[in-house]
């Protein structure tokens, strides 16, 4: 007797106990007090378990044991706050996955004793030994997913992506088609037909819940990636700004807006490769110190600003600017022998000299010339041309 009871009972009952317990590690409900949780669990665990023991005593009709079922688990749901549709998901995939391997245990059993299905749940032993198998074998699915983190995670971002939805209306479908499958194991029909309608139907169903969720995770996954390539892109197009953004940077002076040393140095590098004739011009501002000792830095920047731009005006096309030291410049003239920079550099310092400004505009230069053929590098180039500067300096004085 005491066997029996156990067999009857008491398993049954400790295996709904340990089902739910692990299913709510598998889906823990989120921002729930200690104490909330402890309690929805045991509501859910006490009510299930009464439902299951009284289903084995008393046998009642099968579809009304799966609804009971069901409303148990959502009467769960529903008196939690901010209710996610990821608990929804669970619990209906659990649900339908329940009835699935129960109608397949009923339908394979009866074609195995050759007896019609509700002879097999009018049966005690019958009801009981269903009911163990299913909750075993969900127990053992669901410690998979504990063990398996990865399913369990994909899982979890099906269940809260908005390709889950069509999927939730789609078990909300397979609920009630099988709790309407569920009206054959209480059909006294002594044929076959039933139970191989039965397997037949539960087999299309979960193969096209798992196609179902395969194809939500392909969906989810070519979402990931054009997102990734969005992504990718938007980074890629702000490092391009940002190198675009530190080329300039590199090319141009940031106080007067003309090139730079290096790229000065780079340009003159490419002409020597090409062999090109070219003159360069050194220039030097007389009296910038003075100007800072007396106005201060902010007028002597000023001063540069609105020196480099009558240098640029006066160069038109035909000549590059560029600042290479606090108050040094150099002038750069393509295809342009010495004599005719001599020439053009003189006529510019004695236009500024000559014009009426607010600061009298002076400066010294030397010209140094590239001829093709030469060996010089731009080193040499800058010295020579730095030195017949400061001759031209010595020689104003």
């Amino acid at each position: 007797m005491n066997l029996v009871f156990y067999w009857y009972y008491c398993l049954p009952v400790v295996l709904v106990v340990l089902y739910g317990g692990i299913l709510y590690y598998v889906v823990p409900p989120r921002s729930l007090p200690a104490w909330k949780l402890r309690l929805d669990l045991s509501f859910i665990l006490l009510a299930e378990g009464v439902l299951v023991a009284a289903w084995l005593y008393k046998g009642f009709p099968l579809p009304v044991f799966y609804a009971l079922t069901y409303l148990i688990q959502a009467a769960a749901i529903c008196i939690r706050r901010n209710v996610q549709i990821r608990y929804w998901f669970f619990i209906n995939l659990n649900f339908v996955n329940m009835m699935v391997l129960h109608m397949t245990f009923t339908g394979v059993a009866s074609l195995i004793r050759k007896a019609a299905m509700h002879t097999l749940l009018a049966d005690a032993v019958w009801r009981t030994a269903s009911v163990v198998f299913v909750l075993t074998a969900c127990i053992t699915e669901n410690v998979i997913l504990l063990y398996k983190r990865n399913i369990l995670f994909l899982l979890v971002i099906e269940a809260k992506s908005d390709e889950a939805r069509p999927f939730m209306a789609f078990l909300s479908f397979c609920t009630g088609y099988l709790l309407l499958d569920s009206l054959l194991c209480e059909a006294e029909l002594m044929s076959v037909y039933p139970a191989l309608f039965l397997l037949g139907s539960s087999t299309v169903l979960a193969f096209c819940i798992i196609r179902f969720l395969i194809r939500i995770r392909t969906i989810m996954h070519e979402e990931y990636l054009r997102k990734e390539h969005d992504e990718l892109s938007a980074r890629l197009e702000s490092a391009r700004e940002s190198t675009g953004s530190l080329k300039r940077m590199t090319e141009r002076d940031a106080l007067t807006g003309t090139f730079s040393r290096r790229y000065l140095i780079d340009y003159i590098d490419r002409l020597i490769e090409k062999d090109q004739l070219f003159s360069l011009a050194f220039l030097d501002l007389d009296g910038l110190k003075l100007l800072n000792d007396r106005e201060g830095h902010d007028a002597g920047d000023r001063y540069l600003i609105m020196f480099s731009r009558e240098i640029e005006t006066r160069l038109g096309s035909g000549g590059l600017l560029a600042r290479v030291g606090g108050d040094e410049f150099i002038v750069l003239m393509t295809d342009t022998e010495a004599e005719a920079a001599e020439s053009r550099m003189e006529s510019i310092r004695e236009t500024l000299e000559a014009g009426y400004w607010e600061r009298p505009m002076r400066f010294s230069y030397g010209v140094t010339t590239y001829v093709p053929g030469d060996l010089k590098k731009v080193d040499a180039l800058l010295r020579e041309a730095d030195r017949a500067m400061y001759r031209d300096k010595i020689y104003r004085r």
